[in-house]
């Protein structure tokens, strides 16, 4: 069966994931970071594995060349006005 699924960020995610899941979006929900993936609810699952970074941060060395930017995300801060501009990355885990 296919559905959608979505999985809760933070700063490092290795989640199982059916095999040819396709991410869709990231964006917030509940107050929560998080992103949605098209699945086969039967497919095997496998490691797969995401990070986020902010603007201007450097982004974190995962020992790979092999990283796929997955999408960017707005987040409110304390002061109105003012947002926190997330980028979600995936990469392979070698």
């Amino acid at each position: 069966m296919r559905t959608v699924w979505k999985y809760v960020l933070s700063q490092g995610n290795t989640f199982q994931m059916p095999v040819g899941a396709k991410i869709l979006s990231v964006g917030r929900a509940q107050g929560e970071l998080a992103l949605w993936a098209l699945v086969d609810t039967e497919a095997e699952k496998i490691d797969r594995h995401f990070f986020t970074v902010g603007t201007g941060h450097e982004l974190p060395d995962k020992g790979t060349s092999d990283v796929t930017f997955i999408g960017t995300m707005m987040v409110p801060y304390a002061m109105p006005g003012m947002d926190i501009v997330i980028h979600v990355f995936e990469y392979s885990k070698q």
